[in-house]
């Protein structure tokens, strides 16, 4: 009766760790298929944007090269803002901040102009957070000049 019953156990634990080794491999599986696939593209994404705003300032075309550069800060400030939930301490919100600051400089042209202006409208102004790098002397130069 012992016998049959520590049997009966073994077979269970087998099966149990057969199973949770089933499991583990299945979800790595999945996840390298999926997320990994998703990242991978996303990254041929960032590649191909970066060689067409190189491209167009090899050939002298700065317009161009900063229309795409902003249209990619739009997109960005779009897809940040709506998928995480922010908070004044963290990095993104400063970000997005300098965000606001650059589109008070130069506001946006692209056909997500109102959406993003709306968006930014809950960040602190230049005058609220600490500046600094190229923006700070970007703002100073067009402060300058008014």
């Amino acid at each position: 009766m012992k016998k049959r019953r520590l049997r009966k156990l073994g077979l269970l634990v087998l099966g149990l760790l057969a199973g949770g080794l089933i499991g583990i491999f299945s979800a790595s599986y999945l996840y390298h298929k999926h997320v990994y696939s998703i990242m991978a593209v996303d990254r041929a994404i960032e590649i191909s944007r970066q060689i067409a705003v190189i491209s167009s300032l090899r050939l002298g075309d700065i317009d161009d090269a900063i229309r795409r550069l902003e249209m990619d800060i739009d997109t960005s400030i779009l897809a940040l803002v709506r998928t995480y939930d922010i908070t004044e301490k963290e990095y993104p919100h400063k970000v997005l901040s300098a965000a606001k600051t650059y589109r008070e400089i130069y506001p946006s042209t692209s056909r997500f102009a109102s959406k993003v202006t709306n968006l930014l409208e809950e960040y602190p102004k230049h005058e609220e957070f600490k500046c600094e790098g190229p923006l700070l002397r970007l703002l100073e130069q067009t402060q300058s000049q008014k």
